[in-house]
């Protein structure tokens, strides 16, 4: 940490700074009252017991006798030139000190604009950013929920971009669901209800290949469209099901799978085929939200 003399950090300039920022403490107020400072070049300080005494600098670092060490590699100070005023308050005191040691004049190949509150300051005489703001002791993660998805660490080094996913299925997106299935002449779920889709409507494909399972499906499309409802539906209806028209074509099928939704506690996506099979086999639905 690099400091002034007077044990004070520059941040900004002196000539942006009030010049009662010291008011609240007068050198009368001080134990003892040493006073008015007795002669240009004095500093007030005080020994290792606490007691305080004028200080008057010698030039350079070396305050009598003293050795100052700055930071790392350390810079010269021509501190002769420090001029205080005719002051009875500690605020003028300190302000002429601050001013003079930023003052490019007493400084000794390098101008010293500022200081560094952090091991930064290297000796070249330019302004650093102190460590400790370019990175935070502990990074944090950011992640985006709700409709979309997404996430980044970060530590206040740098920018970040988050990569972000929509987590609901836009109209026109595919969605693809695989179930794997052993079909039988009766209606079955097929494992697809509720909010597993969003309410719209909807092309429906499911693809078949069953032919290694007992079925007699090769390679077959079935196409239709349907509603859909992801909230919950009401089962004590006269009519609780919906067929769904399908169109097929393929490699060849001697049998026919059927679709319908079912309302019970919620809507239900049901098949059914004409032929059992002796195996499960994958079934294939995919499905675009048209409306």
């Amino acid at each position: 940490m690099t400091k002034f003399l007077t044990d004070r950090v520059r941040k900004v300039a002196p000539e942006k700074v009030s010049e009662t920022r010291y008011k609240f403490l007068k050198l009368a107020e001080a134990e003892p009252d040493l006073g008015i400072a007795p002669a240009n070049n004095s500093l007030l300080t005080s020994d290792e017991t606490g007691n305080r005494y004028w200080l008057q600098l010698g030039n350079g670092i070396d305050l009598d006798g003293i050795s100052i060490v700055g930071s790392e590699d350390s810079f010269f100070i021509d501190t002769s030139s420090i001029i205080n005023s005719s002051s009875n308050t500690l605020a003028s005191v300190l302000n002429d000190l601050d001013n003079a040691i930023s003052d490019s004049a007493i400084v000794a190949n390098n101008a010293i604009n500022s200081v560094a509150t952090d091991d930064t300051l290297d000796g070249d005489g330019n302004i650093e950013t102190p460590l400790s703001v370019l990175k935070w002791a502990t990074p944090i993660t950011v992640t985006l929920s709700g409709d979309a998805s997404g996430s980044a660490s970060i530590d206040g080094s740098n920018n970040v971009t988050i990569e972000v996913t929509s987590t609901t299925p836009q109209i026109g997106d595919i969605i693809t669901i695989t179930k794997s299935l052993t079909l039988d002449d009766d209606w079955q779920d097929v494992g697809i209800s509720g909010d597993d889709l969003q309410t719209g409507s909807y092309a429906i494909q499911l693809f078949a290949n069953d032919v290694g399972s007992g079925g007699l499906n090769t390679n077959e499309y079935y196409t239709g469209f349907m509603s859909w409802f992801s909230g919950s539906t009401a089962e004590s209806l006269e009519l609780p099901n919906d067929e769904i028209v399908l169109h097929r074509a393929g490699g060849g099928s001697d049998a026919g799978l059927y679709l319908r939704t079912l309302r019970s506690d919620v809507l239900r996506l049901q098949i059914y085929s004409n032929i059992a099979n002796v195996n499960a086999s994958n079934y294939v639905f995919k499905f675009r939200r048209i409306v």
